[in-house]
């Protein structure tokens, strides 16, 4: 049944990855050891939550190699690991996935998960107040979390340790940046591996139904094959992250793509993520700001205003 050995999980060795918090002035003001990877999202009273891999030997999964799970865990504002919680351990409970093979990789190690998104259902704005049968599906608890690996963007019940919902396997292929939405709705980068082209997808976990999805008119125009971000915005489009042609643009629900960026340094973009101007500080957005120009009135000698000419 794949049993952990002891000791094993979550102080099993993984890569040598630290989280460092810095001043505003670029002093460390802490540095820990995790192999934390792809998020970290700092929550209210500062607590910080993130995606970590363990090594394990889950003989049901491998019996050859070790086994990357992936972990959730949750940090104190000054970096101290609270508690961790084992992906696997909570889905190999479940009937709502199938746990598909995975090739060893090049350090001979089963990425089995490779997650890439997590958030909580808590910091989405909902439009809606979740009643009956909905209630632990919108738990303000819950996250929710994408496995590239596995083609799934699924919500958790951390509390419960409990895959409340799964969606994805056998429609997505690699997907990134399972984000929900304030409808209820669940937004993803559906990378397309094999298929040749992305796209993005929304779906309603409630019916399990895709309500919307962006394409491009010449499918394979718009295709990532790792990396890769969704955002939906303010006016209601969505903002798109095409990884590998370094390219974020923005599509409007009809389809319509009405703004392009293209990095300079054209190089692999991972996710970009559009700010509202309020979430700067006013000392941060003045430094962002031209210069004013000063009236002719303030440059003209103190002879002419006096004179009034």
């Amino acid at each position: 049944m794949g049993q952990r050995q002891a000791g094993e999980y979550p102080h099993a060795k993984a890569f040598p990855t630290r989280i460092v918090k810095l001043s505003p002035d670029s002093k460390v003001l802490w540095s820990v050891p995790l192999p934390a990877h792809h998020e970290l999202r700092l929550l209210p009273g500062g607590q910080i939550l993130t995606l970590t891999e363990r090594n394990r030997r889950i003989q049901k999964i491998d019996r050859r190699h070790l086994v990357v799970d992936n972990g959730i865990a949750w940090l104190s504002p000054h970096g101290k690991l609270l508690r961790e919680i084992s992906l696997y351990d909570i889905v190999r409970r479940s009937r709502l996935i199938t746990l598909h093979p995975v090739k060893p990789n090049s350090f001979h190690l089963v990425d089995l998960f490779h997650s890439n998104a997590i958030s909580r259902v808590a910091d989405i704005p909902l439009t809606f107040q979740p009643t009956g049968k909905w209630t632990e599906l919108y738990a303000p608890d819950n996250l929710v979390l994408s496995s590239r690996h596995q083609n799934f963007v699924a919500i958790i019940s951390p509390k419960k340790r409990k895959l409340i919902w799964a969606w994805g396997q056998g429609t997505l292929s690699g997907p990134h940046s399972g984000r929900m939405l304030p409808s209820g709705d669940i937004l993803v980068f559906d990378n397309g591996l094999g298929r040749g082209f992305s796209r993005v997808v929304e779906v309603d976990p409630r019916t399990n139904r895709i309500v919307w999805q962006y394409q491009a008119d010449h499918p394979a125009d718009f295709y990532s094959g790792s990396g890769g971000a969704v955002q939906r915005l303010a006016n209601g489009d969505t903002l798109v992250t095409d990884a590998w042609k370094y390219t974020v643009f923005e599509v409007t629900p009809e389809g319509r793509v009405v703004w392009r960026f293209v990095s300079p340094g054209r190089s692999f973009l991972y996710r970009l993520h559009r700010y509202d101007e309020r979430y700067f500080t006013p000392a941060v957005r003045s430094s962002f700001e031209p210069p004013e120009r000063p009236s002719p009135e303030r440059t003209a000698t103190p002879s002419a205003v006096s004179s009034g000419r």
